[in-house]
This record gives structure tokens, sequence and C-alpha cells, in this order.
């Protein structure tokens, strides 16, 4: 990909994060993990993602007011 497409996956830490992550990857995505949600509103605004995959039931969160707050 010329101008890859800048992806953020925020989850609670398992093997479906690291295999999403990997398979992205692999597919020419550029792919930044948050593992969990302590940093994410710092990680939204370094990394500019044109994508944020977010777990719904992030444990330290209300990932429906957390999505507002990317949005």
């Amino acid at each position: 990909m010329k101008n890859p497409t800048r992806i953020l996956i925020a989850q609670n830490g398992d093997d479906l994060l690291l295999g999403t992550a990997k398979m992205l990857a692999d597919a020419g995505y550029n792919v930044h993990i948050v593992d969990g949600c302590a940093d994410i509103l710092k990680k939204v605004s370094e990394v500019r993602p044109d994508l944020v995959l977010l777990d719904r039931d992030l444990a330290d969160v209300d990932s429906l007011k957390l999505c507002l707050g990317i949005k």
C-alpha cells in the first residue's frame, strides 16, 4: 500500500487482539495497539487513525462514551 491506512485497536489484552493486529499488519495496514483504555485518547491524537477498532467491553471505561470522545 502506498499510504497505509492507520488502524488503532483498543481492547482488553488477549490473543484475539494480537491475532487481529498481526493479520492487519500482514495485509499492509499500519497497526497501533492500545491494551485497555488508559492512554487511548492520547494515542488517538498522536496516531490520527483512519479506523479505530474498539472493544465494546473495556473493563475500566464506558466504551460508548469513549467512542463519542474519540469522535
